[in-house]
């Protein structure tokens, strides 16, 4: 079964909310270094948080069912502790709180994409490909 069309566009929400998280990290860094002192620190969890995305990124995109659920536990993590934190992003710069909510919608749009009957039915058909 070919790859369907909500796969691909998910692929592409990924490496676009990565984008914009990093351009958000990188205004952080320039308007408000006090909130980031440790910059090592800062810069490799960055990397690993990136390393970590593009695999499972790169898993899903191969049909691969556990890199779906891990990375929508992930998700919805991070979705959660952005609810909690909401009432910060008003101390925050405006160009951080905006790249943040473009980050959180284009999360949320991953959700619903890896979840569609296409996505659905294709995963498990990648799933049972596996055992033939």
């Amino acid at each position: 079964m070919d790859k369907p069309k909500s796969i691909n566009i998910t692929i592409i929400l990924i490496v676009f909310s990565w984008l914009a998280s990093l351009v958000s990290i990188l205004i952080m860094a320039s308007k408000v270094p006090d909130l980031m002192p440790n910059t090592v620190a800062k810069y490799i969890s960055f990397a690993v948080t990136t390393i970590l995305m593009f695999w499972l990124a790169y898993k899903i995109s191969k049909g691969k069912n556990w890199a779906r659920i891990v990375y929508s536990v992930l998700v919805l993590i991070s979705l959660i502790n952005t609810f909690i934190n909401f009432q910060q992003f008003s101390l925050m710069p405006f160009e951080f709180a905006f790249l943040s909510a473009v980050t959180n919608l284009s999360q949320l749009g991953v959700l619903l994409l890896l979840f569609t009957k296409s996505s659905n039915v294709w995963f498990k058909s990648s799933l049972s490909a596996q055992y033939t």
